[in-house]
C-alpha cells in the first residue's frame, strides 16, 4: 500500500556559538493491522510553551525557531521566504505563505513561460507570516517572486487547469490559512521543550484520532498508531447468468467479503454497454456476505446484456467481474415451435399461464450434445432412455421413455428438455391440473360432477373402459384441451400398462430414491399422483421457462 505521510521541519538555532540545523520529522500512521493510513491532519503542541500548530495533508513542512533571538535573525539574515504553494500542482487557484523580515514594502510577481506577468504591490505587510491566495487562467508552469530591499524568494507553481484571470489576492496574516504545504509558525520553541503529536484520519467513515505522542527527545520519523481498523471497499464475484428468456434473466454473485465493514446492500446491475453500475438497472439483494441469487426483469428480447454483481458498505460501491449474455428472441406459444438438440420438432400449446409441448419427448441427448444411454435395465444412477412397449417404430407418437435420473438432468445437472424450457415440477402440474378444472369447455360432466382426465388424453392409443367419463370410455371425445396424452405405459425390468396409463415425470421428489409423477389412465376420469423409484422409466413432457 502507498505510504502517505505528514512531516514537520524543525529548524533549530543554537546561540551564538552554534550554527543553525535543519531537521526534518516525518509522520506516518497505522491502523491496528499494521495498514497504512493517510493522515488528514497532525496537530503540534508545544506544551512547554503553550502554542500549538497543526499540519494537513498534504502538508510536508512546519518550520520553527529558537526562543533566543533567533527569529529576528532568521527573518533579518535569511530574509524573505516564500513558501511552496498548495495545492500544487493546482486546478485554477492556490494559496502560499510569505515570511516578510520587515515593515517596508513587498513587491509579488507571477510570470509564465510565456512572458505574461501580473504584480501585486503591499505596502503596509508587517514583519511575521503572510497569506495569499492566486488565480491562474491556464493549464502550464508559472513562477512566483517576492522582492523587499534586494531581497528575493521564488516558487515554481503548475496549473492543470485555468480558474479564471491571472491575479493575485492578499487574504491576511497569522494562522488565517490551513493546508499550507510549508507552513511556517514564528511561535518560540527550544530543544528541550515537550512535544505533543497527535494524527487525525478517517478510517471507515469517520474521523478518528491516533495515540497521543508526548516526547522531549528528537526523532526523525514518528508512527502515529490508530486502534481501529481500516475499511475497504466489499470483494464480490459475479455469477453467470445461465438461465435467461426473451424478457427475463437469473444470475446473482457473492460477497466474499464486507471489507471490515456491514454491507449496507448487494444485487446485479446490467445495462447494454460495458462496466454497468448501480446506476444502470440493478437488484436489491439483501445486506449481508455469502452467496445471493438476482432475477433481472424488464429485458429487450435479441439484446445483448453485460452484468456485474456489487457489494456497498461505507467506504463506497465495489463491483465483481463481468459476464454477458443475449437474450432469446420473442417465443409466440401455440403457434411456433420447438426443436430438441436430435432436430425433433414438437408443437406447443397454451393452456393459462403456461406453455407446454403437445407431444411427448424424444431427444436420445441433453441440450449441450451429451448422449443418454439406451437402457435394457434400470438404475437410479446411470441415466437411460428407453422405447416404449420396446417398439421403436412407435416413438413419433409416443415419445421415449427415461428413467428419472435422465429426466432430472443426470451428475451434474444437465438438461433434458431444450433449452427454454425444463422438467415441469409438481407445482407446475397441479398448476395445469386447476386450470384445467376451472374450464367448463374442458368438462366431462357426470351426475353434476366436473371430470377432466378426458381433456387431457389423447384420441388415439387408448384402451376400452366402461366407466362413464373415463379416458378410456368413448375415446373420440378426448382431447378438449390438445394435450394429447399418450398411453406410452413404463419400463421397470420390463414394459407395463402399455395403451393403458400415461405416466409424467415432476422434477419433485417424494423420498430418497421416490419421486412424483403425474398419471392418466384408461378406467379413470380424473388425474392422478402417484410416486415411483427413480429407476422407473417414464414419459416426459417439457413446460416453457
Amino acid at each position: 500500500m502507498k505510504r502517505f505521510f505528514l512531516s514537520m521541519l524543525l529548524v533549530l538555532a543554537g546561540m551564538a556559538l552554534f550554527p543553525q540545523v535543519n531537521i526534518t520529522v516525518t509522520f506516518t500512521a497505522q491502523d491496528v493491522d499494521s495498514n497504512y493510513v493517510q493522515l488528514n491532519r497532525v496537530s503540534i503542541t508545544n506544551l512547554t510553551k503553550n502554542w500549538q500548530e497543526t499540519i494537513y495533508w498534504p502538508d510536508t513542512t512546519l518550520t520553527m525557531f529558537f526562543d533566543t533571538g533567533i527569529e529576528d535573525d532568521y527573518l533579518e539574515n535569511r530574509g524573505l521566504t516564500l513558501s511552496q504553494s498548495n495545492p500544487n500542482p493546482c486546478d485554477g487557484t492556490t494559496e502560499f505563505d510569505l515570511a516578510v523580515p520587515e515593515e517596508d514594502p513587498v513587491h509579488l510577481e507571477i510570470a509564465d513561460m510565456r512572458g505574461i506577468v501580473e504584480t501585486f504591490q503591499a505596502t503596509s505587510l508587517s514583519r511575521g507570516l503572510h497569506h495569499f491566495r492566486v488565480t491562474l487562467p491556464s493549464a502550464g508552469t508559472y513562477v512566483m517572486t517576492a522582492r523587499q530591499n534586494g531581497k528575493t524568494s521564488s516558487i515554481k507553481m503548475v496549473c492543470s487547469r485555468g480558474g479564471g484571470s491571472l491575479g493575485i489576492d492578499y487574504l491576511g496574516e497569522g494562522q488565517a490559512i490551513s493546508h499550507s504545504m510549508k507552513s511556517v509558525t514564528i511561535n518560540p520553541y527550544n530543544s528541550n521543550d515537550r512535544m505533543l503529536y497527535v494524527g487525525y484520519a478517517d478510517i471507515c467513515g469517520a474521523e478518528v484520532e491516533s495515540e497521543h505522542i508526548e516526547t522531549q527527545l528528537f526523532y526523525p520519523n514518528f508512527t502515529l498508531n490508530f486502534s481501529q481498523a481500516l475499511c475497504f471497499l466489499p470483494t464480490v464475484s459475479t455469477n453467470l447468468v445461465v438461465h435467461y428468456t426473451d424478457t427475463t434473466a437469473a444470475g446473482g454473485g457473492n460477497v466474499v467479503s464486507d471489507g471490515g465493514a456491514p454491507v449496507t446492500a448487494r444485487g446485479v446491475c446490467w445495462s447494454t454497454s460495458h462496466n454497468p453500475t448501480v446506476s444502470d438497472n440493478h437488484t436489491n439483494d439483501g445486506d449481508s456476505t455469502g452467496v445471493f441469487a438476482s432475477n433481472l426483469t424488464g429485458l429487450v428480447s435479441t439484446t445483448t446484456y453485460y452484468v456485474r454483481a456489487y457489494a456497498t458498505n461505507i467506504m463506497g460501491t465495489a463491483y465483481g467481474d463481468e459476464v454477458s449474455f443475449t437474450t432469446w428472441p420473442p417465443f409466440y406459444c401455440g403457434t411456433d415451435t420447438v426443436t430438441d438438440i436430435d432436430g425433433n420438432v414438437y408443437h406447443t400449446l397454451q393452456l393459462g399461464n403456461q406453455c407446454w409441448m403437445k407431444e411427448n419427448l424424444r431427444t436420445r441427448h441433453y441440450s449441450d450434445g451429451t448422449p443418454i444411454q439406451h437402457g435394457s435395465t434400470t438404475s437410479s444412477n446411470v441415466a437411460y432412455w428407453y422405447y416404449p412397449h420396446n417398439d421403436s417404430t412407435i416413438v413419433p407418437l409416443y415419445g421415449l421413455l427415461y428413467n428419472w435420473t435422465a429426466a432430472a438432468g443426470g451428475a451434474p445437472v444437465l438438461n433434458l428438455c431444450p433449452e427454454r424450457w425444463h422438467l415441469p415440477s409438481m407445482n407446475e402440474w397441479s398448476q395445469l391440473e386447476g386450470y384445467v378444472h376451472s374450464q367448463s369447455q374442458y368438462w366431462c360432466e357426470y351426475y353434476s360432477a366436473h371430470y377432466i382426465a378426458k381433456s387431457l388424453a389423447s384420441t388415439i392409443g387408448w384402451g376400452y373402459s366402461s366407466n362413464s367419463c373415463a379416458v378410456g370410455n368413448n375415446i373420440t371425445t378426448n382431447n378438449a384441451t390438445g394435450f394429447g396424452a399418450m398411453p406410452a405405459g413404463g419400463f421397470h425390468n420390463g414394459y407395463y400398462d402399455f395403451s393403458g396409463a400415461a405416466y409424467f415425470w415432476s422434477s419433485s421428489r417424494s423420498g430418497d430414491d421416490n419421486c412424483r409423477h403425474f398419471s392418466l389412465t384408461m378406467g379413470s376420469s380424473t388425474p392422478s399422483w402417484h410416486s415411483h423409484p427413480s429407476y422407473y422409466g417414464l414419459s416426459v413432457r417439457c413446460i416453457h421457462d
